[in-house]
């Protein structure tokens, strides 16, 4: 089994997460790395609802893909929300991260749900 700085890596190209929850650049490594997470389309979306992917304070930069299309760059120390992506929800999904070096891992990654009633702002009415 390879080993970093006398650390057992797993087998090339993988790492398991949240239990191997780890700074990559604390053991020396400088590379790009890819985050995937696969998950099913939401139930009981209405008609008239947004779906957004949010990356929660986010201390890396890199691309961002769903289901194979790219959704914009996430930058260091922001929050990236994705425009609408409901037309490109399938009934299997997954959420691409391209990382261009690891600083810290990408914060949470989430699906935002906005009723067709919820403006821009926040602002909801009944």
């Amino acid at each position: 089994m390879p080993e970093l700085a006398g650390v057992p890596l797993p087998r090339t190209g993988t790492l398991n997460l949240p239990a191997e929850r780890c700074r990559l650049h604390d053991l020396g490594y400088s590379g790009p790395v890819t985050y995937r997470r696969r998950f099913h389309t939401p139930t009981g979306l209405e008609p008239g609802v947004q779906v957004l992917l949010v990356i929660a304070e986010s201390n890396c930069a890199g691309a961002i893909l769903l289901n194979g299309k790219s959704l914009g760059n996430l930058a260091t120390n922001t929050t990236f929300t994705s425009p609408p992506v409901e037309q490109l929800l399938a009934a299997h999904n997954e959420v691409v991260l391209h990382i261009s070096a690891p600083g810290e891992m990408p914060g949470q990654v989430y699906l935002e749900i906005r009723a067709a009633n919820l403006l821009a702002g926040g602002t909801s009415f009944p």
